[in-house]
């Protein structure tokens, strides 16, 4: 239910009074009548998705690329895996450190 009041908002911003202002643009829901459940299994799809589609491409590639250079099958495994564990913590790592910086970004601009 949105219950935001328009005409309250814009006599703060004539006003000049942001705290006015603020209580006026949020909701109920953001002042704390929050009894909403929400769910978060698809919290990491989007990180899922890419990081999967990433080594998967990166993976093919390596792995090609060496098989194609004629070497044992056994070197050829250990590089796909070696390539596999390498990339997965370089994703993590990267996808942790962009959503820190978005969370504070976002904190910050708040």
């Amino acid at each position: 239910m949105l219950t935001r009041n328009l005409d309250k908002a814009r006599t703060a911003y004539k006003n000049k009074d942001a705290a006015e202002s603020k209580h006026a643009h949020l909701n109920d829901n953001l002042l704390g009548d929050h009894n909403e459940k929400h769910n978060i299994s698809g919290a990491y799809i989007k990180s899922g998705v890419y990081g999967g589609l990433d080594g998967i491409i990166t993976t093919y590639s390596v792995v090609m690329g060496v098989a194609g250079a004629d070497l044992a099958s056994v070197v050829v495994i250990a590089l796909g895996i070696a390539n596999l564990i390498g990339d997965g913590i370089c994703m993590a790592l990267g996808d942790y450190l962009s959503t820190k910086s978005e969370i504070q970004f976002a904190k910050k601009e708040r």
